[in-house]
């Protein structure tokens, strides 16, 4: 099969938006090559991608989104709601470039508790970040359910801990996810844990407080 019959072939499969539930291809002619995409052009445009860097102490954090208008309703339907659909919809357009620039890195999540992977029944964060095909290193545990806007940082920073603390990442770089920042609290023991433990750690998180922008 030719490569036009191929591009022809592909291009006949409609495929539905998940925020608007509009046919993508109809809405839009300039969607025909995002076959794989899950928002049509005006939910994607509507996401308002803002990346920011933040300073926290002595590292930076990147941001993507700022938590609000409809990104924040869509990571409470993908949270609160168990919508697992949802989690491609936030990194698509952006996925090569971050593959390009986080090539060789290994993804560490700042961990929810055990109670609330049980009950979205997925790991929410793992689940947004599997598009950039990078392996995931489960070695930071979270010992409870707490509700962050209630603990102080300082009680925060012992509610993460190692799953093992023998283990070697001497020779790893870490990318340290998340899906929102807001305290600040969370990055900042899940990233005292890996310091001085790896080669090299960057922090990427899907969402930041808009109190980041001030």
């Amino acid at each position: 099969m030719s490569v036009l019959n191929k591009f022809k072939k592909q291009t006949t499969v409609d495929c539905y938006c998940l925020v608007c539930f509009k046919s993508i291809r109809k809405t839009d002619k300039t969607n025909l090559l995002l076959v794989n995409d899950v928002l049509c052009n005006k939910c994607r445009n509507s996401l308002e991608y803002r990346p920011i860097t933040i300073t926290l102490k002595d590292f930076k954090v990147r941001g993507l989104y700022c938590y609000q208008g409809i990104v924040r309703n869509l990571i409470l339907q993908y949270k609160e709601k168990n919508d697992e659909a949802l989690a491609y919809c936030f990194l698509y357009p952006y996925i090569k470039r971050l593959k390009n620039k986080y090539k060789g890195y290994y993804l560490v999540e700042v961990a929810s508790s055990d109670k609330k992977i049980k009950e979205r029944g997925f790991h929410h964060v793992k689940k947004i970040f599997s598009v950039l095909d990078l392996p995931f290193l489960d070695v930071i545990k979270k010992k409870s359910d707490f509700q962050q806007k209630k603990v102080h940082n300082r009680q925060i920073q012992n509610e993460f801990e190692l799953v093992d603390n023998s283990i070697d990442l001497s020779d790893k770089k870490i990318l340290l996810v998340d899906d929102i920042i807001t305290t600040s609290g969370s990055i900042l023991a899940c990233y005292n844990l890996l310091k001085g433990r790896c080669k090299r750690i960057e922090v990427l998180v899907l969402c930041y407080n808009k109190r980041f922008l001030l």
